[in-house]
């Protein structure tokens, strides 16, 4: 008897994770005066398998950024309302997870702005 052995199912990178998620910033979180720097904090569970890295689509567009880590700025976010997006990408930048999308408001107060928090 001769034994055929059996085509192993493909397996979805994706289903190594339990969790993955942005934590920082909060969905509808306004940010005040943060000179263009964003603190992002993510959850990943497990840990990023090897191979591996973090990358961050802001409004649409996929930044520079490609980390390990679960805790980084982003810069040169300005004034206005923003969305963000958490990804997992391979070696060869294919997208293997994506987080849910978090809308943020950056602002800057102004001696002007009515709703000033700092204002006497």
């Amino acid at each position: 008897i001769r034994e055929v052995a059996e085509p192993k199912a493909a397996i979805d990178p994706a289903a190594a994770y339990t969790a993955f998620d942005i934590l920082q910033p909060e969905q509808q979180e306004t940010l005040w005066n943060v000179a263009g720097n964003v603190g992002v904090s993510l959850e990943i569970a497990p840990v990023l398998q090897p191979g591996h890295h973090v990358g961050v689509y802001l409004d649409g567009e996929l930044t520079g950024l490609a980390t390990t880590a679960s805790q980084f700025q982003l810069t040169e976010v300005f004034r206005g309302l923003h969305t963000m997006q958490g990804v997992i990408l391979d070696n060869d930048g294919d997208v293997v997870l994506r987080s849910l999308a978090v809308t943020f408001m950056v602002q800057q107060t102004t001696v002007l702005n009515p709703n000033n928090p700092n204002a006497r």
